[in-house]
């Protein structure tokens, strides 16, 4: 563990939802035209993946609902950001 990077992207923007949410609409509305792929930060675990999937998946309706295209078939990875035992 190193003090020096404090608390890891994924883990903080989690916290910060609104401010997450905010960054995943615009990642999302700027996909329209194609050729955009994103990647969620020093992912430490399935429950952060899947707390970040489940707002992304939560933007997406939204943008659904608004009419507001995206590309639906945009790329989302992750940086892993190994814990050792």
């Amino acid at each position: 563990m190193n003090p020096f990077l404090g608390c890891a992207p994924s883990a903080s923007v989690l916290e910060e939802k609104a401010l997450f949410r905010t960054q995943l609409r615009a990642i999302l509305r700027a996909s329209a035209p194609g050729n955009v792929k994103m990647m969620y930060p020093m992912i430490s675990g399935l429950d952060e993946l899947s707390g970040a999937n489940a707002l992304l998946e939560e933007c997406k309706a939204e943008l659904r609902a608004a009419k507001v295209p995206f590309d639906e078939n945009m790329e989302v990875g992750i940086w892993w950001k190994f814990r050792p035992p």
